[in-house]
């Protein structure tokens, strides 16, 4: 049975939605990157949004298209900050960049959730290290009173030799 294709778009923008969510942490070129295919699903699934228009910078306002006219990228577009340059955020991003398609984005998100997988199976193995080393810290200091202990055991048996050889010549 065929699944309807729009259905299918809203399904994946729920996801790409719930996945921005869990994403927001990472780097804003990630970020970026999810609001773009958002928007490009958004412009496939019917809405009037383009993605040129609505993509954003760091001051959610709309990036300017703009080309450079100098330097070895003469004559590339580039998305930049509409305040630049009195006010800019930075924001920087090639046209190219900004082309990708859905089908391609679907196995990076894939791959993003590869990776949050790993960071929190590597953050329970951390939280395993350091209740590991907590226990071992806490063992090493039993340790280090029971030699002291035993010192002292040595210390006195030494002193009732000496002191029994000396009374019982």
């Amino acid at each position: 049975m065929k699944k309807h294709p729009k259905l299918f778009v809203l399904q994946l923008m729920r996801l790409l939605r719930h996945m921005m969510n869990v994403y927001r942490s990472l780097s804003t070129t990630i970020g970026y990157c999810f609001k773009i295919v958002v928007l490009k699903m958004r412009s496939v699934s019917g809405s009037s949004n383009s993605a040129q228009k609505s993509i954003l910078c760091k001051h959610n306002l709309d990036a300017v298209l703009r080309t450079t006219k100098n330097g070895k990228n003469v004559g590339r577009r580039f998305y930049g900050c509409s305040l630049w340059p009195q006010n800019g955020c930075n924001f920087f991003m090639f046209e190219k960049e900004t082309e990708c398609s859905i089908g391609n984005r679907r196995s990076e998100i894939g791959s993003f959730g590869d990776d949050v997988f790993e960071r929190k199976s590597i953050e329970d193995e951390i939280m395993k290290l350091k209740t590991k080393n907590k226990k071992l810290k806490n063992q090493v200091t039993e340790l280090k009173i029971k030699v002291k202990l035993l010192k002292l055991a040595v210390l006195g048996l030494e002193m009732w030799l000496f002191l029994r050889s000396i009374y019982q010549v």
